[in-house]
């Protein structure tokens, strides 16, 4: 990296020169540092959004459509699977609609005739929605 690489990185707000040398430890000094940059903080935010989402969809959607739904194991993965590509694709098009309109206008117009897509395909496929009574053994 040369001078002008890391005068552009210093300038942009970066903390180029609190670096923790060999041998020391890292300071709470530091550590406050990073978490009063707000591109931090949202990055911290987004990732505990996108796996909390992708847990979701891995461990307690599954069971739940195949215990609560009494959906066959083929049944509930097959829309499992559907939604896993459906959780998958949707920032990518919403990408695509920001980077092509330049704005979030038609992007939230997709988010919101997605959303109730899903809310008619629950109503209507899945038919009635009944309260879970769990028994005692």
């Amino acid at each position: 990296m040369n001078e002008a690489e890391l005068k552009y990185i210093k300038d942009g707000g970066a903390l180029a020169e609190s670096g923790v040398t060999p041998g020391k430890t890292v300071s709470w000094q530091t550590v406050g540092k990073l978490f009063r940059q707000r591109k931090l903080i949202g990055m911290f935010i987004g990732q505990f959004s996108v796996m909390t989402t992708l847990f979701f969809f891995l461990t307690w959607f599954p069971s739940y459509l195949i215990t609560a739904k009494g959906l066959l194991g083929i049944s509930g993965g097959l829309l499992n699977f559907f939604a896993n590509i459906g959780s998958a694709t949707s920032p990518m098009i919403v990408g695509f609609i920001v980077q092509g309109t330049g704005g979030f206008n038609m992007a939230l117009a997709y988010v919101s005739f997605v959303s109730i897509c899903g809310i008619c395909a629950y109503l209507f496929v899945l038919t009635t929605v009944e309260r879970i009574v769990l028994v005692d053994n």
